[in-house]
Order: C-alpha cells, then structure tokens, then sequence
C-alpha cells in the first residue's frame, strides 16, 4: 500500500509492521534490513493524540480493505531522507 503524506509517497511494502505510540503522538514503520543488520523504524510525528490514533486506525482500516493508497490528511512530520535511503537501498 502507498501511503501519502504532505504529498510524499510511502510505500508500506517496505516495512513489516506499523506501531502506534500515542504518548510520543508518533506512528512508527519497522523496517527489518535482510542480513545481519538490526532493525529501523521511520517514525511519523503528529501534532496531536487525535490525529496520532486517525491516522493509525484509517491507515490499519485501508490496509484490511486492502486499499491501493491511503493520504492522510493533516499535519505530520518524517524523515524524508531516512525513507529515501530505505527505499533506494532495497531496491538494489
């Protein structure tokens, strides 16, 4: 599944799992590397707690519904970078 973010693509397929940490009002993609290398979240920072559990229980929803693409629509924040170097890495 693609999810968009402040108009960023994210493709989920990378990740085996997705947590929600609604005191930090994080989300966070685990991503476990092949290999001897240990595993990295991209964490996803909201605003608030509301838009931390919307955009966990919209995104897990889509996921059931096998849904192509979820956008959330608010404010959040992540590593632009850090998604870039996942994505590159494991398409080589």
């Amino acid at each position: 599944m693609i999810v968009i973010i402040d108009k960023y693509p994210l493709d989920t397929t990378l990740f085996r799992s997705c947590c929600i940490n609604e005191h930090l009002m994080l989300v966070y993609f685990i991503h476990r590397p092949q290999g001897q290398q240990g595993e990295i979240s991209l964490p996803v920072l909201f605003e608030n707690v509301h838009d931390t559990r919307r955009f966990f229980d919209e995104y897990c929803t889509a996921q059931y519904n096998n849904e192509p693409v979820y956008e959330f629509e608010g404010e959040a924040w992540f590593s632009l970078e850090l998604y870039t170097r996942l994505r590159d890495r494991n398409n080589k």
